[in-house]
């Protein structure tokens, strides 16, 4: 295996485990070779290599054979059956139109304890370098909207934006945005945002992650009832590379709702990133049972910080959620219709507004 793939089965044995990956084409991070896997795409081995003939960054030929055809859907029934050990999903998340779903959709083919890996683009170092990270609120309401294609504006902004990274200069700050190259032109990047307004499917990053974005938004899914794992490895971006990786495990149903959402909540690392709003506690590993007593030796000093930087996320939550409601006047007529997906935001409503 190349260190790529390390990274990717840190928790995962595929030579004794079933797996699915999801969008292999040419470049499969788990081979049949090293153990029972089925591979899932949106359409057929031969429409895959009739769309990529040509295209410089895949080698159409080398396209695997796809066993399940995805479409539109739901992934249980493409693939027929719940109880794989592990998926495995490489700069998949961040197409997804409805993530929420999404992750559920996988939560709903693994077994009790399979793992999900994912491997995500960091966008500080990649094409959607100038965009802005993408908000929590932004992806539950994708969600509760059902939606199952980029809009207008990702389809725009995921063009306009796009540019040409020097990943060196990235890494070493002296990257000067200002002789950043667009990829494409506002006109080119208008005319594929109007087709997918029109109904078609164009392809575009739904969703723009940072690790520290990305695990943001987990605490949020987990606070309103919508995530079905816990995290149980997470790999930062490796220097000049422009990706990370993150495992998450599947947990099974319970009725002790916040007992689970505080071990969900203590499994997402904390992290200390430039960018954080908020001050947090410095990262702890995730296999680190010493971790709280290198952040102080006393371990009483050390859960006061702990619960002072919930406290401060909490507050983070609930300014978001107040935001959330202005910018969405139409969400007590969402609430209504979906009163048994509404949960906590419900509630926090009807609290706070």
């Amino acid at each position: 295996m190349n260190e790529r793939q390390t990274r990717v089965l840190t928790r995962i044995d595929p030579t004794r485990t079933a797996g699915l990956e999801i969008g292999p084409l040419d470049r499969p991070l788990v081979t049949r070779e090293m153990g029972p896997v089925a591979y899932v795409d949106r359409a057929t081995t031969a429409q895959l290599r009739q769309h990529y003939e040509g295209d410089p960054g895949v080698n159409a030929e080398q396209i695997v054979d796809v066993d399940f055809v995805h479409g539109n859907r739901p992934l249980v029934e493409s693939v027929g059956r719940a109880d794989f050990d592990y998926v495995v999903a490489s700069h998949t998340v961040e197409h997804v139109p409805d993530v929420v779903g999404w992750l559920r959709q996988v939560a709903g083919v693994l077994r009790v304890g399979g793992i999900l890996s994912l491997v995500i683009p960091d966008k500080r170092f990649t094409f959607d370098y100038l965009r802005p990270t993408s908000s929590p609120s932004e992806m539950v309401d994708a969600h509760f909207w059902t939606s199952s294609r980029p809009t207008f504006r990702q389809v725009f902004e995921g063009l306009a934006v796009s540019v040409d990274l020097d990943l060196d200069k990235a890494w070493s700050g002296s990257l000067d945005i200002r002789e950043l190259a667009f990829r494409h032109t506002e006109e080119a990047a208008l005319n594929f945002a109007r087709r997918a307004m029109e109904g078609e499917y164009v392809d575009a990053h739904c969703w723009v992650f940072t690790p520290q974005s990305f695990f943001d938004a987990l605490r949020f899914f987990i606070r309103m009832d919508l995530f079905d794992y816990r995290v149980v490895s997470f790999i930062d971006t490796p220097r000049a590379e422009l990706e990370f990786y993150v495992a998450l495990e599947k947990l099974p149903p319970t009725s002790g709702q916040i007992r689970r959402q505080s071990d969900q909540l203590a499994s997402i690392p904390v992290q200390e990133q430039p960018e954080r709003r908020n001050r947090v506690l410095p990262h702890l590993g995730l296999d680190d049972t010493d971790g709280l007593q290198e952040v102080c030796a006393d371990r009483d000093e050390a859960r006061e910080e702990l619960e002072r930087a919930l406290a401060e996320l909490a507050e983070e939550r609930r300014f978001g959620l107040r935001r959330w409601a202005i910018e969405h006047p139409w969400s007590d007529r969402l609430r209504l219709a979906l009163p048994q997906r509404w949960g906590l935001l419900d509630r926090a409503m009807k609290d706070r507004w």
